[in-house]
């Protein structure tokens, strides 16, 4: 059995912006032997036919809607009107006996009788056919295309198949009528009837070789229109088709989608479409079997969807400032809208945008209205996509113009280092914000940012600013000590001797030239007692910034006054013997003349340069005011070498007093040991 297709009455029901989309009518179709669909054929009613002016009209009437004219016209090379051989109105011979020929099982009933065009051929001619609308599958039925071992050719714009032949008026057989390539039908007294593949309103053909003449009519089962063919969608969805197929197993394919073939007979079609109206389409479905095929096409609409987006706007705004409307959230169901962009349409005072299109306007998302005068406002926008849609959807957004009253809002920002009592004890940075909400900020003088680098007791900076609401002054006043106090020690001198008795006392004096001195600095002593090292130290100086002043310190020496050695060291040269006994004598006085009681200290002794290992300890005498040491030129019971002999004494208070100062007529270092 040869493949057939048939599509089902669907009946869909697509809402579409509110309306109700076409129900789509059932689609027949028949293919080959044992086809079992029996739709009938309506043909031309031929009304006149003009042999010498190459043109025939005529009328096919169907059982519902409008009826479908249709003309043929002969034309030749130069544009002007051919000729035909002949032709038939209702009246004469009838070719078409006998039927069989024309009938099939997808042909059920044969042309009307003498109702037909007879063409000559050989006349380099062009024949063209026109139906009122668009025709589903017209048939073509065919008497005597050849004759007698002479075979005439169609060679057509369109393609078709053979849908029977056989034996007819003048003879012939089922062999006589072959589909070459190339839409070329040839015919050796052939009779029958083809069928053209696919919906137009139009088709044409020529006729090479000669004969005395062939004949022919033209039926259909049904218009692009009445078949009901006709899917409406929107751009974005899915559209679907459904219907039957018969045959052993036949191939379903379509132009344009996918087709699914089902165990049970049917078929269903689909397609995401993307670009309304951009993919308006015919769409066929074929089904291929054993060389012959099979079509229905049905067209297929995509509703362009408008795009959407949301309108805003940043007022309320004073009078003179502009309002910013902004659409946000653009979509559309087209990927193809979206990546063209968008276009955008305004209107400050509200009014509508009809009539604007996507060449006259521009890809910005947003506008500016100023407004004069205070009230509410209202602004209109539309968005519109490649395709000029826009839904004739004005979106608006509503706000209010209001009037500023009060001058700019002026802050004025100060960072540095903060000391105390508002003083700044680093360079310090002076900034301003100049703020409006109701109107523009028109002037501002003395609101640059400034640093403060070098020391002052005060410095003013101010701020001036204009807009609608008037003008507006701030004033800022800051104070800068980056420098410490300065900090001196008094009395004592770092590095000097003092006798016991006649040290200065120490004490601190404190400044400060700008902020002024908040805290003195303090002395602290420390040393001794009596005699040895003193440190004294100034510190905890503050200005009244806060700044930290710097301690000073003075390091001296409290030492007594060393008032001789006595005798027995004293001159004439001195010698001792080796093993004896020198008591070593000698006084210490105060700065004032005044006997020391309470030394400490040490002698030792060297001989020709070499301390010997005794130390002997002082002790004061007070009978006689003197320090004696007795000094043992032996070690146990081993004497000392004889040689020159250093004594030295080492007091308490850090001096060293050494016997190598005496003179005796003016040499020194005269004790000796023999």
């Amino acid at each position: 059995m040869a493949p057939v297709l048939v599509a089902l009455a669907i009946g869909l029901t697509l809402v579409l912006g509110g309306k109700q989309a076409e129900a789509a009518g059932p689609l027949d179709l028949c293919l080959g032997s044992g086809c079992s669909f029996t739709s009938t054929v309506y043909y031309v009613d031929w009304t006149t036919i003009n042999v010498g002016g190459g043109t025939a009209a005529g009328t096919i009437n169907l059982p519902s809607g409008p009826p479908v004219s249709v003309t043929l016209t002969a034309v030749n090379p130069d544009n002007t009107n051919g000729s035909f051989y002949g032709g038939q109105t209702g009246c004469g011979v009838n070719y078409w006996n006998p039927s069989a020929p024309y009938i099939s099982p997808e042909v059920p009933n044969a042309p009307p009788a003498c109702e037909l065009v007879q063409l000559q051929g050989g006349q380099n001619q062009t024949y063209r056919m026109t139906f009122s609308q668009a025709v589903q599958d017209p048939l073509m039925a065919i008497v005597s295309l050849g004759s007698g071992g002479i075979p005439t050719t169609y060679d057509f714009d369109r393609p078709f198949t053979i849908v029977s032949q056989g034996a007819g008026y003048w003879g012939g057989d089922a062999t006589r009528l072959v589909q070459l390539p190339g839409d070329i039908l040839r015919g050796n007294e052939g009779h029958g009837t083809i069928r053209f593949i696919g919906a137009f309103p139009t088709f044409s053909w020529t006729v090479p070789t000669p004969e005395v003449w062939h004949g022919f009519t033209f039926g259909i089962r049904t218009t692009t229109a009445l078949s009901g063919q006709q899917i409406v969608v929107n751009e974005g969805t899915t559209a679907t088709n459904t219907g039957r197929w018969g045959g052993t197993d036949p191939t379903l394919t379509a132009s344009i989608g996918t087709v699914v073939k089902n165990a049970d007979g049917t078929w269903d079609w689909s397609f995401l479409t993307d670009d309304g109206p951009a993919q308006d389409q015919a769409v066929t479905i074929t089904a291929t079997e054993n060389g012959s095929s099979v079509s229905q096409t049905f067209n297929l609409l995509v509703k362009n969807v408008l795009p959407w987006a949301t309108l805003g706007n940043d007022g309320p705004k004073p009078v003179g400032v502009p309002i910013t409307a902004s659409f946000t959230d653009a979509s559309d169901p087209s990927g193809a809208d979206t990546s063209a962009g968008f276009h955008y349409a305004f209107d400050c005072n509200g009014g509508t945008l009809e009539g604007i299109t996507y060449a006259s306007t521009g890809p910005s998302a947003s506008v500016q209205c100023t407004y004069a005068t205070p009230g509410p406002v209202t602004i209109t926008g539309r968005i519109i996509d490649k395709d000029n849609e826009d839904g004739s959807y004005d979106h608006t957004t509503t706000t209010t113009v209001i009037t500023d009253v009060t001058p700019p809002e002026i802050t004025p920002t100060v960072t540095g280092t903060l000391g105390s009592n508002d003083w700044y004890t680093s360079d310090i940075d002076v900034s301003w914000t100049v703020i409006d909400d109701e109107s523009t900020v028109t002037s501002e003088t003395g609101c640059d940012a400034t640093t403060v680098t070098v020391d002052t007791a005060g410095v003013t900076f101010t701020c001036t600013a204009t807009s609608a609401g008037g003008t507006a002054s701030e004033s800022v006043t800051v104070k800068r000590d980056a420098t410490a106090p300065a900090v001196s020690l008094l009395g004592v001198t770092d590095g000097a001797s003092y006798a016991v008795g006649t040290v200065p006392a120490a004490g601190c004096d404190t400044t400060d030239a700008l902020s002024g001195v908040a805290t003195a600095a303090a002395v602290t002593v420390t040393g001794g007692p009596g005699v040895g090292t003193y440190t004294a130290t100034c510190d905890g100086a503050t200005d009244e910034a806060g700044n930290a002043g710097a301690a000073v310190t003075a390091t001296y020496q409290v030492t007594y006054a060393f008032c001789g050695f006595k005798q027995p060291l004293l001159v004439p040269v001195q010698q001792f013997k080796a093993g004896s006994t020198i008591p070593v004598k000698f006084c210490v006085q105060d700065g004032n003349g005044n006997h020391v009681a309470t030394a400490t200290g040490t002698v030792e002794a060297y001989v020709n340069g070499v301390l010997m290992a005794t130390t002997f300890t002082i002790r004061y005498d007070a009978s006689a005011q003197q320090y004696i040491a007795n000094v043992q030129t032996k070690d146990g019971k081993v004497n000392w070498p004889t040689g020159t002999l250093e004594l030295r004494v080492k007091l308490n208070d850090g001096t060293t007093h050494s016997t190598n100062a005496l003179s005796t007529d003016g040499v020194k270092g005269g004790l000796k040991l023999r």
